[in-house]
């Protein structure tokens, strides 16, 4: 999918906006929302790889195939999120509320950090996933390479201004006329005169009249 079309359908589950189901009231749970995000962003990276948009259809123009990726992103993301997600983070939420009431008892110190903990166990499930479709979408690849390239171009940016530091003044003005005449080469201002007619021929339309 375009990333345009992945970027809209997100922003409109971020702004609490959908089309085909219901928002919930307040929340799918009690727990912290770092772990609706994370899996928000693990279903994001999920559909910008993908290919929603039928072949057949390639040859129209471009503003279709974003109108069919946003209506279909829109979709994909409110089932994923509201439906899918919503009945895992409750029902992982309800598991570590009956794990800490069979360790604890309600004066205890891990009823004090209960929030935290629920909080800890959405963001493991949904950051698992994330990993995973980080993994399966080689986009931790992607990034590393992005990364080196960075790197790289900041170390040969860096090493020219260190230079450019070190040269005095009659130096640095030789490398910038040297580096203007490189970018902007000079301009041939001489006029083409336009080419002489032969002798022959000039003889040849006197002859004529």
């Amino acid at each position: 999918m375009e990333t345009l079309s992945v970027c809209i359908a997100g922003l409109f589950q971020l702004l609490g906006v959908s089309f085909f189901f219901k928002q919930p009231e307040d929340q799918c749970s009690p727990a912290p929302t770092i772990g609706s995000w994370l899996f928000l962003l693990a279903t994001l990276c999920f559909l910008c790889d993908m290919n929603l948009y039928p072949r057949h259809y390639m040859h129209m123009a471009k503003h279709w195939q974003l109108i069919f990726e946003i209506i279909a992103g829109v979709f994909l993301v409110e089932i994923s999120t509201l439906v899918v997600w919503c009945n895992v983070e409750f029902v992982v939420f309800i598991t570590t509320r009956k794990l800490l009431y069979s360790l604890a008892n309600s004066d205890c110190i891990p009823w004090r950090l209960e929030y935290w903990l629920q909080g800890l166990s959405t963001s493991v499930v949904s950051g698992a996933l994330l990993w995973f479709i980080l993994q399966a979408t080689d986009t931790i690849y992607i990034g590393n390479n992005f990364l080196g390239r960075l790197k790289r171009n900041w170390n040969e940016f860096w090493r020219i201004l260190n230079g450019i530091y070190r040269m005095n003044s009659s130096e640095r003005r030789r490398a910038l006329r040297a580096c203007k005449m490189a970018t902007y080469p000079r301009r041939n201002n001489r006029c083409r005169q336009p080419p002489k007619e032969d002798d022959e021929d000039v003889e040849e339309e006197e002859d004529d009249y």
